[in-house]
């Protein structure tokens, strides 16, 4: 199952003699449910999957290391990256930098994307350099009045322009065209974090100069001056600094940044390999060949009751 809390109900499920006893279960933890929690509320929350049936796939290391220091058996914490079609998301060579300094960013309009952040950091930059700057956001969310007004007010309508949602062929076509990708994920006020932004993976595989933030699973990604740029969170100053850096570093430094941070997607990153990871833990540890569950028929019988006086325990 995707997501811990999707866990936890299988868990009762079975507990209840609903589904077989004995079935394992395998559930990757995402970022949602488990970054606002201590260590002592995962515990709490998640214990009942501490067992030797279920298999748990954080995203990160960190969500690993939180899991285990809640209680989890470290043998069956095992950490699968979310990844990337490297069929869709081809390297491109020679992305250079001439007059203008095309930059992007993609996601949701939301507060743990630290758009305020990035728009400030853009503006501070674009003060400081010679060169033109286009800075463009795709995505939508609820912060898209407040971020328009933002720049407005900064007077930075003339390069940095909302693209709104957009379908994945058009994203694709704009970071072909992007020199950097500007994603400088915070924690927001009400304690969300990342797991690691796909948005980041995607951009590291097209060959993109990539500036995020020491944020969640995000150094797991981006090494600091060899694969990327890493900042403070929520320090525009610092993602200024970052750009003007990365302007005055020669072809052959930014080519070597780019072709490493495209290694890193293919080794540990790619959606096939982390696929064929989860069907090798799968099929190592289950002992007698199963059918892969993806969704749970109930009888009639339990259908509405068990689902609903589950969840409602389960979030009193």
């Amino acid at each position: 199952s995707h997501f811990g809390d999707n866990g936890i109900i299988i868990t009762a499920l079975r507990n209840a003699g609903i589904i077989p006893l004995g079935t394992k279960c395998f559930t990757y933890f995402h970022a949602h449910e488990i970054c606002r929690m201590s260590v002592e509320e995962i515990a709490t929350f998640y214990g009942p999957m501490f067992n030797n049936y279920d298999i748990l796939l954080p995203i990160n290391h960190l969500w690993e290391k939180r899991l285990i220091e809640a209680g989890a058996r470290s043998t069956n914490v095992k950490v699968l990256h979310m990844g990337v079609n490297l069929q869709r998301f081809k390297f491109v060579k020679n992305n250079r930098t001439n007059d203008t300094v095309h930059i992007l960013t993609v996601g949701r309009l939301c507060g743990q994307k630290g758009y305020e952040y990035a728009i400030r950091g853009v503006v501070e930059y674009a003060k400081s350099t010679t060169k033109m700057i286009d800075y463009k956001i795709i995505g939508r969310g609820e912060l898209y009045d407040e971020l328009q007004f933002l720049v407005k007010n900064l007077q930075a309508t003339d390069y940095i322009h909302f693209l709104d949602a957009q379908p994945q062929h058009v994203v694709i076509n704009e970071m072909q065209r992007a020199n950097v990708f500007l994603l400088p994920s915070v924690t927001d006020d009400d304690g969300f974090m990342e797991g690691i932004p796909v948005a980041i993976m995607e951009a590291m595989a097209v060959g993109i100069i990539c500036v995020s933030t020491y944020h969640s699973g995000i150094p797991e990604l981006i090494s600091n001056g060899k694969t990327g740029f890493l900042c403070k969170e929520k320090n525009a100053g610092e993602i200024s600094k970052a750009l003007s850096h990365i302007e005055s570093l020669s072809q052959d430094n930014l080519e070597t940044i780019r072709e490493k941070a495209r290694q890193v997607i293919e080794t540990d990153f790619d959606v096939v390999k982390e696929t064929n990871k989860l069907q090798e833990l799968i099929v190592g540890t289950v002992l007698q060949p199963k059918p892969i569950i993806n969704s749970i028929k109930l009888s009639e019988k339990y259908t509405t009751y068990s689902i609903q006086s589950i969840s409602n325990n389960l979030y009193k």
